[in-house]
């Protein structure tokens, strides 16, 4: 991927972008601030906030506990770690069937409470009127259809779905009234490749899989299972990138072993004694003293002299490291985060320096170049 596809901001447009010339979509799970800004930097186009986090995070069998609180709290957490990804959340299971006005006031709640970008709702006709309801308040909708975690109890099973001619014509018409309907993309869960590939060519909206073959417009894995964090579930369709069970198990056991061995901490590891008035203090502490002493100077004049050094846009983390670096002084009358001087485009000294048309990243207008 190009580092301009990487900085380019992710929206339901996009994807559609994408599909009509070919570019496959990637989706992955996310429940924590962590794991998404890790997934962001990496390039991921999607990120699902999955009520699978009853699985994975939770514990539990099924992803029918998950209640709309606990979404929301995941949502939040994953939000303010991305600047580019879409970031879709799961309506959880008993906040949409057989009520579009609760449909509604749960997409609405997801969509404040969380600054997502759309929400995710399993089902076919059965939930078309809260499709409409929710598409109504101008909230973007992503379907969901085949293996369907939230009906579990209806199914008995986690088979493969739609192998029968009548289910796999039933996800057929499901799939084109969701399209109609006005849906922005669709999730196809464990169905036969064949038809993952035929209901991919007959929509105009992506179509992304999770065991829905490689004939699809995309495709979505829970993160917990390609890295092997879980690994008591392996599905056929599913590609293990890492075995972090292992990795942490081991790292764990270390650390153990060391804390009772008495090896951690070691010396390094450890902060040396106060030094007495009478003796001589530390470089450390001259160098500390030497930096208090320094004049103070306004941290957008620093932020300045790094953006011309670059010349080129900079993400809000890399430019707060390099200032980091600079280990210069600041003065505490103005603002003291390089987002907070950047985004305050209203007041001078800063209305004419700073462009930040794209998210997440911050550059010189032309007249503060010069």
């Amino acid at each position: 991927m190009s580092t301009e596809g990487k900085s380019r901001v992710v929206t339901t447009y996009r994807l559609s972008e994408m599909k009509s010339r070919g570019e496959k979509i990637s989706m992955l799970t996310a429940y924590d601030y962590s794991t998404a800004r890790i997934l962001d930097s990496a390039g991921i186009d999607v990120i699902l906030v999955g009520d699978s986090a009853a699985n994975v995070m939770a514990g539990h069998v099924t992803t029918v506990p998950m209640t709309l609180d606990n979404m929301i709290y995941h949502a939040q957490s994953v939000v303010r770690g991305v600047e580019r990804a879409l970031v879709v959340v799961d309506l959880p299971f008993g906040t949409y069937q057989g009520n579009s006005k609760q449909a509604l006031a749960s997409a609405i709640r997801i969509m404040k409470e969380t600054e997502a970008h759309a929400v995710k709702i399993e089902g076919g006709e059965e939930i078309l009127e809260s499709v409409g309801r929710i598409l109504s308040a101008g909230i973007p909708v992503m379907g969901h259809l085949g293996l369907t975690p939230q009906s579990i109890n209806k199914f008995g099973t986690y088979t493969v779905r739609a192998r029968s001619r009548e289910e796999a014509h039933k996800l057929e018409h499901d799939a084109r009234l969701l399209e109609k309907a006005g849906c922005f993309a669709l999730v196809l869960e464990k169905i036969p490749a064949s038809l993952g590939r035929k209901v991919a060519s007959q929509l105009h909206i992506p179509v992304i899989g999770i065991g829905a073959g490689g004939g699809v417009d995309g495709q979505v894995l829970v993160v917990h299972d390609m890295l092997g964090i879980n690994n008591e579930f392996s599905p056929r369709f599913l590609r293990r990138y890492a075995d972090l069970y292992g990795t942490m198990k081991g790292a764990f056991e270390r650390y153990i072993a060391e804390v009772k061995s008495g090896d951690f901490p070691n010396v390094d590891e450890q902060y040396a004694d106060l030094t007495p008035d009478h003796e001589e203090a530390s470089p450390v502490d001259l160098s500390e003293k030497k930096k208090n002493m320094a004049p103070k100077i306004p941290l957008h004049e620093e932020i300045l002299r790094i953006l011309k050094e670059e010349k080129r846009p900079m993400r809000y983390d890399e430019l707060a490291e390099k200032i980091a670096l600079a280990g210069r002084h600041y003065n505490p009358a103005g603002p003291t985060d390089p987002r907070q001087v950047c985004n305050r485009t209203h007041i001078a000294p800063y209305r004419t320096l700073f462009n930040h048309e794209k998210r997440g990243y911050v550059s010189l207008n032309e007249e503060s170049e010069s």
